[in-house]
């Protein structure tokens, strides 16, 4: 279900829905804080697309916060050089 999910709100997202996007990605991310525990490093690509989701719906401050949770959990996994972080900081 995770999987289904995640890319229904990534075509909520594509088809400039952002609001219907937003809401499945925040149960989502609840579903999964519930499972894993509060451990943001499962979390990059959630936090990625909400901060995605924000930034379509001019929530400027928020997209910024997601954003870079998401950033903070590549620059831990593979470093500040890598292309992963490469691509995020182009977001």
């Amino acid at each position: 279900i995770t999987e289904i999910n995640f890319a229904l709100a990534k075509n909520y997202l594509s088809l400039a829905e952002p609001g219907k996007a937003l809401d499945i990605l925040e149960k989502l991310l609840k579903s999964e804080e519930k499972k894993y525990g509060e451990s943001p490093g499962k979390f990059e690509a959630i936090f990625t697309n909400i901060g995605c989701c924000h930034l379509d719906l001019g929530n400027y401050d928020q997209a910024k916060r997601f954003h870079q949770k998401a950033l903070d959990i590549l620059e831990k996994k593979f470093g500040k050089f890598h292309v992963n972080v490469a691509y995020q900081l182009s977001n």
